[in-house]
């Protein structure tokens, strides 16, 4: 399927002319998860498959199984998952965290749930890797064992780690080498230290809270802040230039290998 080469096309006007129908978004859908031909995503059988009158489900002739266009969002956080070699955060990574919840009128706050509570609020731990990749991770509890497990899982042992002066991060510093910049004291950057690209980050997540979802579930917190560290992951650079139809259908490519079931929506299952 042709897609538009460049983002000077790609007008508000000419996308919505392009995905008028839900029909035409189908289609865009076959073509990014069908480019070398049909195939189930279940048996692997390579073929035809049957469209159901629902117009979005598919069934295969070989298993007889069913399988429906799947969710994006959750798509949005498969770089959270990988953890290989590959994959981890390198050089430097900066580490800065805030906390996301409703806003509440005075007259209805409750009474110890304000300011950095985990009661009524969901812990944002984001992950900044200079020039690189970022990774943005939601924590109920917000413990330095959780902060240390994080790092361990996504940072490459070797890399060095900046952060301000919050207590908490201390304990990085037994397998870091951690830099660390005090803020209260009206220390911002020392020499090349600072968390700028990670607050950033935050900036973007707490703009999320406010200006769109205005209050999000703790179940779904994850996938919120994996779809703003994906767009963050996917801004052009100039080693690596990227259009609006090059994220559109990276993004596509990946919900359409994800799975998602009731149960995880539901129950808030990642």
């Amino acid at each position: 399927m042709a897609l538009v080469p460049t983002d000077r096309d790609l007008t508000l006007m000419a996308f919505m002319q392009r995905f008028s129908t839900p029909a035409s978004c189908l289609k865009h859908l076959e073509a990014i998860r069908w480019r070398a031909g049909e195939f189930c995503p279940k048996c692997a059988f390579v073929g035809q498959m049957y469209r159901l009158r629902d117009g979005k489900s598919y069934k295969c002739p070989a298993c007889e199984k069913l399988f429906m266009v799947q969710r994006i969002r959750q798509a949005a956080g498969k770089e959270n998952e990988e953890e290989d070699d590959d994959n981890l955060l390198a050089g430097i990574v900066e580490i800065a965290e805030t906390s996301i919840g409703k806003n509440k009128h005075p007259c209805k706050r409750t009474k110890g749930t304000q300011g950095w509570r985990t009661k009524t609020k969901c812990v944002a731990i984001g992950l900044a890797q200079r020039d690189g990749q970022c990774r943005a991770f939601a924590s109920p509890t917000a413990t330095a064992q959780d902060r240390e497990a994080l790092v361990s899982a996504h940072v490459r042992p070797g890399a060095e780690i900046y952060a301000d002066a919050y207590h908490a991060y201390a304990s990085l510093a037994s397998d870091y080498p951690l830099h660390r910049v005090t803020h209260s004291r009206g220390e911002y950057v020392r020499k090349g230290v600072h968390i700028n690209t990670v607050e950033s980050l935050l900036a973007s997540l707490k703009r999320l809270s406010y200006g769109i979802h205005h209050h999000g579930s703790f179940k779904h917190m994850q996938r919120s802040l994996n779809s703003v560290s994906c767009r963050i992951n996917r801004r052009s650079k100039a080693d690596h230039p990227m259009t609006t139809w090059d994220r559109i259908n990276d993004l596509l490519g990946r919900g359409l290998t994800a799975r998602t079931t009731d149960k995880q929506l539901v129950k808030g299952e990642v």
